[in-house]
């Protein structure tokens, strides 16, 4: 393959043609998607706290809590996204 054409199909030319651009970086934090009970745990708990700041309806210990529940929601979002395989 000649270096126009690697440089046309997104490789640098003089690269290897088997290796992509990104795989020239080197994996210094690997992220992985969040599977989908922690998403959901996730999206469940920002709604609520959305639902209780904005909507002011009362409920249990979200409403009193909008932000811890926030940072909570996000928290869990952020270890799976961290965690292989959580």
């Amino acid at each position: 393959m000649t270096d126009r054409k690697r440089f046309a199909a997104g490789q640098r030319p003089g690269a290897h043609p088997e290796r992509h651009l990104m795989a020239n970086r080197s994996p210094s934090l690997m992220l992985t998607a969040p599977s989908t009970p922690l998403f959901v745990v996730a999206v469940v708990l920002a709604v609520a706290a959305a639902i209780a700041h904005y909507g002011n309806v009362a409920i249990p210990l979200i409403s009193t809590n909008v932000v811890e529940t926030l940072l909570l929601a996000f928290g869990v979002l952020t270890a799976g996204v961290l965690m292989r395989g959580a």
